[in-house]
């Protein structure tokens, strides 16, 4: 062999030598990843970042104070910057007394960031949909009309001194009627398609309830 041939194999063999050694680097790393995501995968869902929560919410029956301070002085706001410069679009003063108005207005003011594709920040959540001129429309041909109708139909001529001790103001049912015998409606409903039958001891049931109700809001 001569001596250019013997040079170009042990060349060649050095090069096998270092390909060989990186495979196996590579198989090491290979090895190692594939450990890694096994663990990833095997972790608790709990150490995984929580999904960013959702801006739409209801205000009624907010259980933290915070939160519900925070939605109702953020609402005040847009009141003034927003709903009240419509002509129509009066509050009386019992504005805050009455959950079903604060729910309204909490509902539309979201409506109206969703549609204008503001950023929506109340009590820590924060969401940016796209904005969109057809829910522009609807917001001012159908949404905002409903909640101002709807607040004067519920409000009437209510204001702050009807809700002072001993005035008479109209009161929301404490309970669903027939409450206590939801399981027996429901069991029916299940087993055979229809609701039970009516008898004379669910008449009286449903008179008495709300008889009841009707003494404890007499004026």
């Amino acid at each position: 062999m001569s001596a250019d041939a013997e040079a170009r194999v042990v060349a060649l063999s050095r090069d096998l030598e270092r390909t060989t050694r990186r495979v196996g680097e590579l198989d090491a790393l290979v090895r190692e990843l594939a450990g890694t995501l096994a663990e990833l995968a095997a972790a608790p869902t709990s150490a995984q970042p929580p999904a960013p929560a959702s801006p739409v919410r209801p205000w009624l029956g907010t259980p933290d104070v915070d939160t519900a301070v925070a939605d109702l002085e953020d609402l005040a706001d847009w009141l003034a910057a927003v709903y009240l410069r419509y002509s129509d679009a009066l509050l009386p003063s019992c504005w805050a007394w009455h959950a079903d108005i604060v729910e309204e207005l909490h509902w539309l003011r979201g409506a109206y960031n969703d549609a204008y594709g503001l950023v929506f920040i109340t009590a820590g959540t924060v969401g940016r949909p796209g904005p969109s001129w057809q829910k522009v429309g609807d917001w001012h041909d159908r949404l905002r009309p409903g909640v101002v109708r709807r607040i004067k139909t519920a409000a009437g001529s209510c204001e702050l001194s009807r809700h002072a001790p001993g005035q008479y103001l109209p009161q929301r049912q404490d309970t669903a009627p027939l409450a206590s015998q939801l399981r027996i409606i429901a069991a029916s409903w299940a087993s055979t398609g229809s609701p039970p039958t009516v008898t004379d001891d669910l008449l009286a049931q449903a008179r008495h309830e709300q008889q009841r109700h009707l003494r404890s809001h007499q004026p």
